[in-house]
This record gives structure tokens, sequence and C-alpha cells, in this order.
């Protein structure tokens, strides 16, 4: 445990206990069944959204309480700031009696069903008519109309608006609305919640379902668009009503009220609305929205213009020495050059000096900069940090910045740590895709004051005892030294972080107190926060679904805005930028103790630098160039880990650690138990060294979005749980790796020219991890070591084809710090394994390497090192490709529905469920096991996503029948 504290909070965090039985994992989450596949690109686009798939894909959170309506209006309305007003008693009579009308058929019958149109603009205008919420504010409908910004194209019902901001174009306004109404025709099928069964709170009906996801997409959409903590909403069914409070932690929701017979407690809920201020809503006081005709708006503008100075960002690119001096803001920018002096002034045109005219247009311009100062934003007044740093910015950061600006995007100043530091952001270039979750947000910002680009992170952070924020872990690295990266251990360099205020997750908060779990026996806390004991846990009644989660909102800020790593121009710098990030990791965790947890595609990134670097190899003199180096970001799962195996660890949050497509085989299968080590991070980033290998190297696989799907998305659902794919297994236990029909997987060069070190590297780490998987098998007691593994006494590449005339590429030599710790693998290991009670020599030997960085590290080293004579060098230039992933027919999401299905049917059969149909992803009944690229000589087909928004209530493919009229959307 570094000496480095983190301070203490001005909050409590939660201590989290796990359950009796995982007691000792050192991991977490601790349930197995949380691990779901629902990021199959983590924080690339590589598809698109698509309501009829998602909404599949999250039938149930988990994360709904249900109360009373006396308890929301009581404990989650905040008090309003001054006495809430009511409607008389005339205007209530007459609301009732044209609310009862609504409800009666023309021969007199009661009806508990209307048309949606008709009670949708009944209870607006009765809404509006009477100012139920106040005078400030007006409900607009939107039901036939999209926000032309939203991707998504949600056609939201109803929202509530201040005045002078309600749209009218029937359009919603997501960036201005307060509160979002939406409204059914009545009906239990329409009610997404479950009043009556505590453990069926979220129905497995059909329509239901949809409704509910209906409902959690408008609410992901307010919270994307606007700074805030919280959403309220109302769902109208019919006679009924339901009140709603969505935050990144769960949904609170009140129990169904008819607010026919008790009208009362709709208005009542309406009027208190109303009268809450801005924060007590749900916004972020944080957070300033800004107006096009602002100061800091038009800054935004200013530094989004080419000032024709940016640096090329291209490997090689020689840059040239930077002067020092603070750089002069935009022109456009000299907020008072008209009003320098109060003479009038002579023009070409115009009245002559001393004229009336000339006065009054002289004292006109003395009036506007007065104007101008008096409502000057005193948070963009310039400061130029003194920090010896190059100011210049490459071409691809203004470009990133410039597209956060378009398509009318609302932008924002954000506030940032104790110092309150300022930011200017628009649209973020990357966010979560779920509602419930950490809520992360990614921005190119500007800083108001220094006036440079920075990366924005804004997210809710898990706030548990032990668990600390990712700046803490960058300020533990800041003054690590490691070769070739300027002194840094390839994180991103830290400007400045902090929690915001003190926002928590209320629903997650709530839960705990109305459900406290008992305290341990032993008190087990310690660790970073030295803040006294919180809540016990958030772990539902009976340990069963997904914990609500406390977490808090922070926001942390990098001086380095990088590159995707899918960016490299070449295989060699592929490589190499792969191995930096390896550096990063295994730096921290040998000088620190420190594993990142979460590594995968979207967490490594590519930097652009400029360093020293030879004019030529062995002149002597060194000259300023563009070096590309990779990055290891988000490290905000990471954790301090004993190197003692016999001193564990508890849990300290329930969140399972990793993302899906990269978990290794042996962390997924057993990480309800064990702790993630060296050797799962080791896997993991094979997986992700493969996956990019894939979308931009040249290979011999057609079908490159079935390869992705079979080995990286598709779980293998056998004995009702999620393992990793067969063809993912079969790589790392067989050492074998396929490509489209059996054929070993071959990487080339154009023209069929072999990756000679592409080829020796996989076959090499490929031959750790089989060997890792022989002892875990071996170790669990089956001493029938399987022998149709593969022979890597054979390439289990295909490395067949002529050389090419290589010439030497552009390298910069990187040390290797653990290269005196390396030993080459036995020879034994390239031996076929005999059916034997023992292990081959060499074998357990070759698996421990694994626990250490060295051999992993030391086989990257090798493949880009210039020195390197034993094998052909890398090829000068064109061996990439463009991503072939991106815009292809990559949609992993209707096999990731067929295969969640199947396993809860086994799951509710197993229960005692009968009569339970499963359907695949095109709505077909699942009648066998499905067939993957692994089993079969056939890739699966691709389904193709349907154009256009979904809408509840349509026909499924194939069925030939249609389902019950649902949702209107």
């Amino acid at each position: 445990m570094s000496a480095l504290e983190e301070p203490p909070p001005s909050l409590t965090p939660t201590r989290y206990t796990a359950p009796d039985r995982e007691q000792l994992a050192q991991t977490s989450p601790h349930r197995f069944s949380d691990i779901k596949n629902r990021h199959p690109n983590k924080s690339e686009a590589l598809i698109n959204p698509l309501d009829k798939l998602d909404r599949r894909l999250q039938p149930k959170t988990g994360l709904v309480m249900i109360i009373p309506p006396h308890e929301f209006k009581s404990k989650v309305l905040p008090e309003p700031k001054t006495d809430a007003w009511g409607p008389s008693e005339k205007v209530v009579t007459m609301i009732r009696a044209r609310l009862d009308d609504l409800f009666t058929t023309e021969d007199g019958k009661r009806t508990a069903e209307v048309l949606e149109d008709s009670l949708a603009e009944t209870m607006v205008d009765v809404i509006n008519e009477h100012k139920l919420c106040g005078a400030e504010y007006t409900v607009v409908l939107s039901r036939f109309g999209y926000d032309a910004t939203d991707g998504s194209r949600a056609k939201v019902d109803a929202m509530m608006y201040p005045n002078r901001l309600a749209p009218t174009n029937g359009r919603p306004d997501w960036t201005h609305g307060r509160m979002f109404v939406e409204f059914k025709r009545g009906g239990t099928r329409y009610d997404p919640f479950n009043d009556h069964d505590a453990n069926d709170i979220e129905s497995d009906a059909d329509t239901r379902t949809d409704v509910r996801a209906q409902l959690a997409a408008y609410a992901y959409n307010s919270l994307l668009y606007q700074h805030r903590t919280a959403i309220f909403a109302l769902l109208v069914n019919g006679p009924e009503f339901r009140a709603m409070r969505y935050d990144y932690s769960g949904l609170i929701v009140t129990q169904n009220v008819n607010y026919l017979s008790e009208l009362d407690i709709f208005l009542d809920l309406l009027a208190i609305f109303g009268q809450l201020d801005g924060k007590a809503q749900g916004f972020d006081p944080t957070a300033t929205l800004l107006e096009p005709e602002s100061e800091a708006y038009k800054l935004m503008d200013d530094y989004a213009k080419d000032p024709g100075t940016d640096l090329d960002y291209m490997e090689g690119t020689t840059i040239p020495p930077y002067t020092p001096g603070p750089p002069p803001d935009p022109p456009s920018h000299n907020r008072f050059a008209d009003a320098t002096s109060s003479r009038p002034t002579a023009t070409a045109s115009g009245p002559a000096l001393g004229t009336r005219g000339q006065i009054k247009k002289a004292a006109a311009r003395q009036q506007a900069a007065a104007n101008a100062a008096l409502s000057h934003d005193s948070d963009l007044d310039i400061e130029i940090p003194n920090d010896g740093e190059d100011p210049r910015v490459f071409k691809y950061v203004r470009e990133r910045y410039r597209e956060s600006l378009k398509d009318d995007w609302p932008r924002s100043k954000l506030e940032v740590g104790p110092e309150k530091r300022k930011f200017l952001v628009g649209k973020p270039t990357f966010c979560s895709v779920t509602l419930f979750g950490r809520g992360t947000r990614g921005y190119v910002a500007l800083d108001a004051k220094s006036r440079r680009f920075v990366f924005f992170k804004d997210s809710w952070r898990p706030f548990y005892k032990k668990v600390a924020s990712e700046g803490y872990y960058l300020r533990l690295f800041s003054g690590d030294s490691t070769s070739g990266h300027s002194g840094r251990a390839y994180v991103p360099r830290l400007l400045c972080d902090g929690d915001v205020e003190d926002q928590v997750t209320f629903t997650a908060r709530y839960h705990a107190e109305k459900h406290p779990s008992p305290p341990p026996d032993s008190d087990t806390t310690g660790g970073i926060s030295s803040a006294d004991e919180g809540p016990a846990s958030f772990r539902q009644r009976g340990d069963k679904g997904p914990a609500f989660r406390d977490q808090r909102h922070y926001r942390i800020i990098s001086k380095d805005v990088c590159l995707p790593f899918e960016s490299f121009t070449s295989a060699e710098q592929f490589v190499r930028c792969f191995s930096h990030c390896v550096m990063g990791h295994g730096y921290a965790y040998e000088v620190h103790g420190l594993l990142h947890r979460d590594v995968s595609s979207g967490n490594i990134l590519i930097l652009p630098t400029v360093q020293d670097v030879p004019v030529r190899r062995g002149s002597g003199k060194l000259k300023k160039a563009v070096v590309w180096v990779g990055i290891m970001t988000d490290w905000e799962v990471a954790k301090f880990v004993s190197k003692d195996v016999a001193s564990p660890e508890e849990a300290r949050q329930p969140d399972r650690t990793g993302t899906w497509q990269f978990l290794s085989v042996y962390y997924v299968e057993h990480g309800a138990t064990q702790p993630i080590t060296v050797a799962d991070e080791l896997e993991s980033f094979f997986h992700v060294l493969l996956f990019y290998a894939i979308r931009r190297l040249h290979h011999n696989i057609e079908n490159i979005p079935g390869f992705v799907t079979d080995y990286f998305d598709i779980p293998d659902s056998a004995a009702m749980h999620r393992y990793c794919s067969p063809r993912k297994k079969t790589a790392v236990t067989q050492g074998s790796l396929d490509g489209d029909h059996h054929t070993p997987l071959s990487f080339y060069v154009k023209d069929k020219i072999v990756y000679e070190r592409f080829h020796v590297l996989i076959r090499e780490l490929l031959g750790l991890f089989r060997a890792r998987y022989r002892v875990v098998q071996y170790d669990a007691g089956d001493s029938a070591i399987e022998n149709h593994q593969a022979d890597l006494s054979e390439d289990p590449l295909d490395s067949e084809g002529p050389q090419d005339d290589q010439s030497e590429p552009l390298t910069i030599p990187r040390e290797n710090p653990w290269k005196k710790h390396f030993t080459k693998p036995p020879a034994e290991r390239l031996l076929s394994p005999k059916r034997s009670q023992t292990l081959p020599n060499g074998i357990r030997s070759t698996a421990d390497q694994l626990k250490t960085h060295a051999a992993f590290f030391n086989q990257l080293h090798w493949a880009c090192d210039p020195e390197n004579l034993d094998s052909p060098a890398w090829p000068k230039g064109g061996d990439v490709e463009e991503d072939r992933l991106r815009n292809s027919h990559y949609e992993p999401r209707p096999m990731m529905i067929a295969v969640d299905e199947a396993i809860a049917v086994v799951h509710a059969a197993t229960a005692g469920v009968q009569g339970a149909t499963v359907r695949r992803a095109d709505g077909e009944p699942m009648r066998k096991r499905m067939k993957t690229a692994a089993t079969t000589s056939d890739a699966h087909p691709i389904t193709e996503p349907v154009a256009g928004p979904a809408r509840v209530g349509a026909r499924r493919r194939g069925t030939g029948a249609k389902r019950k009229r649902g949702a209107r959307r």
C-alpha cells in the first residue's frame, strides 16, 4: 500500500460486505450472474443504438424501488423553498368533472381505457389551463416529433418547460425539459411495474417490458443532454399514474394511484414540483448552460477556428522548435477594441469629426463597452500557466473539439475541484450506453483561463470504503520515471480532479436506509478512506439481482487528448504502442502493487508526443519529432493487491470488474470466488491485441463481424452460466486460432507476405496461456490432461509464404525494464502433451512466467525491437487496412438476446416454471442450442439492424403473428 493517502471525504463512503460464502474473494462483484454482455464495443461506436434490440437486452434492471405516494412526497421530493401552491376547491371540482367525462362513454358507463391522443391532449390542457405546475411552467406535447440532434429519435409524449423556453415546433427539447410525461391508454399490460409481488417488480411481459425500457430511454436522454443528478417523470396510464425519480443508481417509483378517486395526490405532486428550484428538480448547480449570445459561447467558437499554426500529428513529422510566449486571444475575442477612446475619429465615409451623428455613435460604443464590462464573465480572464510546456496544439485535438460544437448541441461551463476551476464543453465524444451505472461522459474541453485543450471526464464513481478516485492513482504515478515517455508511466497526465459538491446517488442511499444490512461480525475496513463507517451494503434481499450502487459525482481533467487506439498506421507502430500500455500496467503492479482490472479495447489509447529523436541513427544529433506512444487509461476500478496469496482481501463493491469481451477465461469461470491476477490481466491484453489485429491487419478471415461476434461477444451458455465462447477458450487453452472454415488464422502483409514477427509473437503468447490452463486443469484434480490440444511445435498460425524485401521502419528504441528477469520458455512446452498423471517438465515453470509481466513484455519488446536480427524487420508502411469492423454488418445483439433468453428459460424450468417458451432473436422458438463458427464450418448469419426507431407493439419477424398491441412507440 502506497504512503499516498486519499483526503478525507466530506461524505461517508459505504462499506460493502460480500456474502459469507465469498468473503475471501479479493475481486468484486461477487455474483457470477452479474456478468452481462452489454457493451460490445466499450468506447468505440461500432454499432448504432437500436431500441428494438437494446430494449430486449435489458428486460430487467433489478434497480427499482416501489414506495407509497405519500412517502415519495415526503421523502423523495425535496422540500420546496416556498409553500406549494394548489388549486382552489372550485378548480379541483372543475378538473375532476372534466377527467370524469374523459373516462365516461356515450352511454354513461365508466371505462378504464381511452385513446392515448385524447388522454394526452386533455391532461396537458388541464395542467396548463389551471397552471397546476405553477405559473412559470408549461407542459408541451411532442408525441409525433423528435429532436433533430437526437440520434435515437425519441418521441416523448410531453415535457414540462419554463414558459420562455417552451418549444413550438411539436418536437421535444431535451436541453430545457424539467420533467417528462408519458401517456398510455390504460390497463395492466401498459403498466411496467408490479405493486403486488416484491420479487417480480419488473414484469417480464413483452409490452410491459417495452414501456419500462421506453421510459428509461427518455430518462437517459434527459441525463445525456443536461447536467443532472436526477430526472423526475410521470407515467399516466389511463385513470392511474405513477411518479418516478431516476438517477444513476436506480429508480424510485410510486405505487399506482387512481387520480380520479385520489386527485389530491396527483395535484399535490405537480404543485410541489413546480415550486422546486433547479437543484431540487435534479439540476447540477456546478454546471451553467451557455446562451448563444454569452461571452463563453463565443469564446468556444473562436477557439474552434483553425489558426493555421496547429501541428501535424503523424509519427515522424519534424517539429520546429517552440519559442515561449503567451498566445494572444483570437482577434474576434477582443471585447473592448471599439471603446478604447471617447474621441470621435474621421472615417472615409460618414459624418465629419465632431458632428452630432459621430458623437452619438461614439457614445453608443462607450455605452456598449460599459454594458459588456458589467456583464463580463470573470471566469474567462486569461491566465497563462508558467509551466514551460509547449502550448501548441496537434491538428486532431482542435478537430475533435470543433466536432463537439456541431449539431446545435448544448454547451456548458463546468466546475471542477476545490478551486472551482472552469471548463467549457460541448457534445461529449464518448458517453455510457446505459442509464444506470457510472454515467461516464468524455469531452474535449477548453480550459476557460489557460485557453488550453484538455480531456474532461465526468462520471459517478463507486463510493465505497477502500475505493479511491482515479485521480488518486494518477497522482500516485505522477512522480514515477519510466523510460521512453518523458518520465511518465504511460498514463494520462492529471491536471485537476475532484468530487462534485456532495452529490451522491440518492436511490442507493435511500434503499440502504429502508433495508439496512446487519453489521459484520468484525471490523475489517481500513484502506484509503479514514471516514467513519457508512451504510453496510446495498445488496438486495436474498442477494438476488444487481445491487443499488453507492456512487459519487466526480470529474477528472487530463492534459492529454488522445487518439483512439485503432488509429495506428502500421503493424510495427501497433505492437509498439501496445507494448507501452503493457509496460504502464506492469509498472503500476511492480512498483505500487496496483492492478488495473479493466484491460479492454477502450482503455488503451494513442498519444502523439514531441520528443528528441536522432536525425540519423548513430549520428549523435537530435531533432524534435512526433512519436506516438500507448497510454493506459481509466484507472477508476484499479485495486491494490497483495502479492502474498495468503493475505486475501474482501470484495470492496458490488460490481463485477472488467469488460466482458476481454475477460480471461479463468476469471469468467472462477471470478466469483477467486481474485483477478496478473495472469488474468495479461490474457485480457492478449484478447485486446487480437481484437485490433483482426480489425486492421491483413489476414485470411473474410467474415470479420462473424469472427468478432463468435470470439468476443457471444458466451457459451453451458450449465446455465455465461462462459467465454468456445473459440476464445480454445485459443488460450489449446493454443489454436482458426480463421474461416477451420483453417489456421494467418496474418499477412499485402500480397500474402507473412507478418513474421507478429506470427512469432502470437505463437509465444499462446504458449504461455496454454501452459497456464494445463496447470489449472491439473491442479483442479483432472490428471487426464487432454492430448488433443494443438502441437505448438508447429506454428498455430499459417506462416507459409515468400518473404518480402523488408526495410527498416521508424522505431524509437525502448528499454526493456524486465529483460534481466526474463527466462526463455523451456523447449519442453513446445512438445505435444501426452496423457499422463503428471505434468511434463517445464509446463509449470512456463505458466509461472505469467505471474509477472516479464515474459509477456519481453515478447512484445522482441517483436518491435529494431536491433532484433532474429526475424525480418517490419514492412515499411502499407501493411494495415482501414477498420473493417466499423460500418460493417457487425451486429452481435440478436445472438446475445437469444443466449440470454435461452438461459432464462433454463433457469425458469429449474425453478419449476412450466410452459416457458424461449425465442430466438428473430422471434422463432428456440428448438436447439445455437451454433457458432466454433461448432460448425459456416459462421452464423449476422442480422442487419432495422432502420429507423423501434416501435413498441410492432410485429416480430418470422413469427407469423402479431404481438398484443403495445405502447405507441
